[in-house]
């Protein structure tokens, strides 16, 4: 893939492609900042400083138009997109977001929207299935055995990669069956505890924890609009009523405590449905973005509005291949040679 997207570079067919999608909206999507290692824990949900200053400067260089989200949603709704338009997105709401995107965004003037999940804002504990999955991987231990209260021991198989997934899966389940976050951080402390790993290292390198209040009043000062991203981050297409309720959660939360009203929102994890367009719309939602990968053009509904998910694994070609529209042009040409092989075949 990568040889095809350098040899499409050179001999022109990303600029065939920037001019054939032109008038698609390009929407780019982040989640965390890394302030240390997380980028090499987790290279889709964290890039570093300097991969992402490099994104930035390959928006300014290459001559792309960076608005605003509410901006880019007028845009559609009147059936006209200007030329190269982008839009930055940001997920979730990290502290990273404040101290290390927002500067670089302010540095190139360039406009974005963090969508906040209110329930950690408020908590201001680390986000708990990141730390543990965090520390199983940062463990350098190949067997534990973890000590939870006086009536339950169990060990830990650290061995392998897939032997930690399993045990962070199993982890993260018993977290969740607990009935407070105050239990989820004692239960957190333990498990750091049990594999050798520092737990307040972790808590005051606030790598997992979001922004607070006030933290997300200051950050729109660099020009970073505040979204709704769920009180939870959950929004159940099986529980419409759950769906609601998260909405209105998170919209009085950011209200009362952020002075916010947000028309925008993201779903936790991309994950939606058709039925869930109502809510929205009565919710006074204008958009809601997904994890769909693509381009947006002028008729898409304004309810599954599709981008592209960058993160340290992501290369400069593939990047670039993506803004060019020339990895949408090959979407485009596999859907259809899908179609028409299906069918031949009947």
């Amino acid at each position: 893939k990568l040889a095809l997207y350098g040899f499409a570079k050179t001999t022109g067919f990303f600029k065939v492609a920037r001019l054939i999608t032109k008038r698609r909206l390009r929407i780019l999507a982040y989640h965390g900042f890394a302030l240390k290692d997380e980028a090499e824990f987790r290279s889709k949900l964290f890039i570093t400083p300097t991969t992402f200053e490099r994104r930035l400067s390959i928006l300014r260089d290459s001559g792309y138009r960076i608005i605003t989200l509410e901006q880019a949603v007028e845009d559609l709704r009147r059936g006209h997109v200007a030329a190269d338009t982008v839009v930055i997105t940001i997920d979730d709401g990290y502290a990273s977001t404040l101290h290390v995107a927002a500067p670089l965004l302010k540095k190139y003037n360039f406009p974005a929207i963090v969508y906040l999940t209110s329930y950690h804002m408020q908590t201001q504990t680390p986000v708990f299935d990141l730390t543990i999955a965090y520390m199983i991987w940062k463990t350098a231990c190949d067997s534990a055995e973890l000590r939870w209260s006086s009536q339950v021991t169990f060990p830990l198989d650290l061995s392998s990669t897939a032997a930690r997934m399993k045990e962070a899966e199993k982890l993260i389940q018993l977290g969740h069956e607990l009935g407070s976050e105050a239990e989820r951080v004692d239960f957190a402390r333990a498990v750091a505890m049990a594999i050798e790993v520092d737990f307040d290292e972790i808590v005051t390198g606030q790598a997992f924890r979001l922004m607070t209040p006030a933290e997300a009043c200051q950050i729109q000062s660099f020009g970073v609009e505040v979204g709704l991203h769920t009180h939870r981050h959950r929004f159940p297409s099986d529980d419409l009523e759950a769906c609601r309720k998260e909405l209105i959660d998170n919209t009085e939360y950011l209200i009362r405590e952020v002075g916010v009203v947000s028309k925008h929102f993201c779903y936790p994890s991309g994950i939606y449905s058709e039925n869930q367009y109502p809510i929205l719309s009565n919710g006074g939602i204008s958009s809601a973005t997904t994890c769909d990968t693509g381009l947006v053009q002028v008729g898409d509904s304004l309810y599954s509005l599709r981008r592209f998910l960058d993160g340290e694994m992501v290369t400069d070609i593939e990047f670039e291949a993506e803004l060019s529209g020339f990895s949408e042009l090959l979407r485009t040409l596999l859907r259809s040679d899908r179609r028409t092989s299906a069918t031949v075949g009947r």
